[in-house]
């Protein structure tokens, strides 16, 4: 089992759909095995997120870098994904490694509450927040570094999300974050490539 990246590029519906996705995908992969991208489509066909799984993972090969499922185990086994992302209030990691085995089950959470339950349910990571405001939830404020702290304790990798980009790396690894995940910082920039070197640059800091 590959070992859980550092770099987290989140998609969303909209990222998905704009008509540069695949460059901007490759761009970010290029950072190389530190970047996984994390092909989230909600409510979109599931066709339509197999052949998205499917394009991503042709993308991240030559650089090495990891793709991961979101939210169906069985998605992410019939694409050889690296890893799943389930949401809080979806299946236990515990069940959804029955159908998917091959890679590291990481749960979202948005609580103490919710990152305790990922833990008991069999989770291998956590990706919490949103630790700063965040212009993808712009209805929660930043649960802040002191609750970041507390997540950690928990006992396995945290990868921090929210309001995250270079300037705010370094607090969230002080905190004790495996890693960060990322949207806006990502796949809005310029200059994709850039903005993920940049991010993996800091993270190994």
């Amino acid at each position: 089992m590959r070992p859980l990246p550092r770099l987290l590029a989140l998609t969303d519906h909209h990222v998905v759909g704009t008509e540069d996705f695949a460059i901007k995908a490759a761009a970010i992969a290029s950072a190389g095995p530190t970047v996984g991208i994390v092909v989230r489509a909600p409510g979109t066909p599931t066709s339509h997120q197999m052949a998205l799984l499917l394009r991503v993972r042709a993308l991240v090969r030559p650089p090495e870098a990891a793709f991961l499922a979101s939210g169906d185990p069985a998605l992410g086994a019939a694409t050889g994904a690296h890893g799943l992302v389930l949401d809080a209030d979806g299946p236990a990691a515990s069940g959804a490694r029955k159908i998917f085995q091959a890679g590291r089950i990481g749960i979202v959470v948005r609580s103490v509450t919710e990152a305790e339950a990922a833990v008991a349910g069999g989770a291998d990571f956590l990706i919490a927040g949103p630790v700063f405001p965040s212009s993808a939830d712009p209805d929660r404020g930043g649960l802040g570094l002191d609750w970041l702290r507390h997540i950690v304790t928990l006992g396995i990798p945290v990868v921090a999300c929210g309001g995250i980009g270079v300037d705010q790396v370094g607090s969230v690894r002080a905190a004790g974050a495996w890693g960060i995940a990322a949207t806006t910082a990502l796949w809005s920039a310029s200059d994709p490539a850039r903005a993920a070197d940049q991010l993996v640059r800091e993270l190994a800091a």
